[in-house]
Order: structure tokens, then sequence, then C-alpha cells
């Protein structure tokens, strides 16, 4: 960001916990999947202009993105 300055658009996605891909059970992608087609949601934020940006924003807004979209 500090070579690029670009709006950064928080994201977050919902519904990976316990599917197919996750380590929920142990390693990811052993054995069958148990449900093929899960839910998985992609959340998007409103854009954060790269000047006041930084990880801890960035994970604050996730997490808000996450417990408002239950």
């Amino acid at each position: 960001l500090e070579d690029t300055p670009v709006v950064v658009i928080p994201m977050a996605l919902d519904g990976l916990w316990g599917s197919y891909f996750s380590n929920r059970s142990g390693k990811p992608m052993r054995g069958l999947p148990w449900k093929l087609w899960r839910k998985i949601k992609i959340i998007a934020g409103k854009p954060i202009d790269s000047s006041t940006v930084n990880a801890n924003i960035l994970q604050k807004q996730v997490t808000i993105l996450l417990k408002h979209n239950t």
C-alpha cells in the first residue's frame, strides 16, 4: 500500500468452517466430503482509504462483517 495506494475493501468468507476444505476434523480434504454443497458466502464491506488502513482495522472490519451476517 505504501508503493501503490489503493482503496482497500475488507472481505470475509463465511461457511468455510466444517467444509471439506477446512481442518475442523483433522487434515483438510481427507476422506469423502459429508456434505457436497455447503453454502459459502463472501461478504464485502465498505471501502477504506489506504492512508488510514492497517492490519488491526481490517481484522476488526472482517469480524464485524461476520457478526452482522449471521
